[in-house]
């Protein structure tokens, strides 16, 4: 209820709600980008687009001095680690998303840290834009090629269970053993001729989570989605929308979307 009542008051300073199912679950504003939660409660905030680092941070600055006092109001205060310091799993509760209430049954069955990676697991992503196919699959390799050097600079999460780990990135643990299928540094990006239809191969033969109609997030039996669009499924064909969400449930260390998402340092 407490995360409810900080996203209500930011509505009150121009921001607009997004709900699923009755449930404010994001919120947007077309100058600042969105406010998401993650499935144990986690608050993202996806600035807009900035020419430099500099600037980005600056924006991402000014959406702490608005947020942070709404927050104190209510008795909140922000922890950014890599993942949560104290509690137990089972203190977590899931948020009310109906792509979480699938992903959550899905996961465990393929990495036994899954439930840990998204109830209790936070990241900084950094996006890059990129200008050309070249430009986009140089910073893909670079960026997969620095991946553990990110999480060692950035690590941030070596307690667990209110003591210590024996790992300085914890969350780098729990993502080791969530789903090798989505996870992980993708071997063809390091070819020098690698392109977008390598990373739309490998995307095709990845199992999907779900297929979206008419409000709901229906599971897909770990169907591919190469299989998808060849046989169909429920009396379902694919479409463009369908794609565009099962690229949304990719994790591999960077990801390839209209920009590079460098996903290694702890928040």
């Amino acid at each position: 209820p407490v995360i409810k009542q900080l996203l209500e008051a930011m509505t009150a300073r121009g921001w607009e709600r997004v709900e699923e199912g009755g449930n404010l679950i994001a919120l947007r504003r077309a100058t600042c980008g969105t406010i998401t939660l993650e499935p144990g409660g986690q608050v993202e905030h996806s600035g807009a687009p900035w020419p430099t680092a500099v600037q980005a941070v600056r924006d991402n600055d000014k959406h702490t001095d608005e947020l942070l006092p709404l927050a104190a109001a209510l008795g909140i205060s922000f922890l950014g680690c890599g993942f949560r310091p104290f509690g137990t799993l089972d203190d977590v509760p899931w948020m009310p998303k109906g792509r979480y209430r699938v992903m959550r049954a899905y996961l465990p069955t393929r990495g036994a840290m899954a439930h840990e990676m998204m109830k209790r697991t936070t990241t900084a992503p950094a996006n890059l834009d990129y200008e050309s196919e070249d430009d986009a699959m140089e910073k893909l390799r670079v960026a997969m090629g620095l991946s553990s050097l990110v999480t060692s600079l950035f690590a941030a999460s070596p307690l667990v269970d209110g003591k210590p780990s024996g790992f300085q990135s914890y969350r780098a643990r729990a993502w080791l053993d969530t789903d090798n299928d989505r996870c992980g540094l993708l071997p063809f990006a390091f070819r020098p001729d690698a392109r977008f239809s390598d990373y739309a191969e490998w995307a095709l033969d990845v199992p999907m989570f779900f297929v979206y109609r008419g409000g709901d997030y229906r599971p897909a039996g770990g169907m591919t989605f190469r299989k998808f669009l060849r046989d169909g499924w429920q009396e379902e064909r694919a479409t463009l929308g369908d794609w565009e969400l099962h690229l949304s449930t990719l994790f591999p260390e960077v990801r390839l979307k209209t920009f590079v998402e460098v996903r290694q340092a702890d928040a």
